[in-house]
């Protein structure tokens, strides 16, 4: 019966969504907590963890995916190097870095 698969594909993917979600807010706590350090957003799901030196390319090519970074991050005892920003505050730093105010390099 497929119905029972996807049933029980659906009840994992909400569990996997629910971890993620909490994980993802233990590591923006520590990171300055639920709040763009730019424009000051709050909604959760417009925030990400924001690699400072710009290397987060090197990162995304090692692993892609968010969880792997917010894992990465707790399990190397939160490490320095990192900001939460939005993600138009997070892209606009990658598109236009001399108009990032002095403060966020």
């Amino acid at each position: 019966d497929g119905q029972w698969f996807t049933r029980s594909t659906d009840r994992r993917r909400r569990g996997v969504r629910a971890a993620t979600a909490k994980h993802k807010r233990k590591v923006l706590q520590v990171y300055g907590g639920e709040r763009c350090a730019c424009c000051g957003e709050q909604r959760i799901e417009a925030l990400t963890i924001d690699h400072i030196d710009g290397k987060g390319a090197e990162h995304r090519k090692a692993d892609k995916s968010a969880w792997s970074l917010y894992y990465h991050l707790s399990k190397n005892g939160f490490p320095s190097g990192y900001r939460v920003l939005c993600w138009n505050c997070n892209w606009l730093a990658y598109i236009c870095p001399e108009d990032v105010p002095a403060w966020m390099t």
